[in-house]
C-alpha cells in the first residue's frame, strides 16, 4: 500500500499521517527504509532482469524473492541506482 503503490507508482496520494504510518509499517517489516525499497523497486521495472535488476530473477528463485536483502547490491545497480530520479 505505502511503499509499492503510494511512493513507487505514485498511484494515489495520502495525508502526512498515513503516510507517516505506512513508513512506520515498512520498517517493521524489515524491507529496509522506505526510500531504499522505493529506488530498487523503481529500478526493478527500469532494469529488469539486468544487473542493474536488484531482484534480478536470473540470479535465482530465492535470490530474486528474499536473496536480495542479504547480498551487497551488483556494482551496476549502485551505478545507475545513484542516477535514478526519484523526486
Amino acid at each position: 500500500m505505502g511503499s509499492h503503490r503510494l511512493w513507487s507508482h505514485r498511484a494515489y496520494k495520502a495525508k502526512l499521517p498515513l503516510q507517516i504510518l505506512l513508513m512506520i509499517c515498512t520498517s517493521i517489516a524489515c524491507h529496509l527504509t522506505s526510500y531504499n525499497w522505493i529506488r530498487d523497486h523503481r529500478m526493478h521495472h527500469k532494469y529488469s532482469d539486468t544487473n542493474a535488476d536488484p531482484h534480478n530473477a536470473k540470479r535465482g528463485f530465492f535470490f530474486s524473492h528474499i536473496g536480495w536483502l542479504f547480498i551487497k547490491k551488483h556494482s551496476e545497480m549502485k551505478r545507475l541506482g545513484n542516477e535514478l530520479q526519484l523526486g
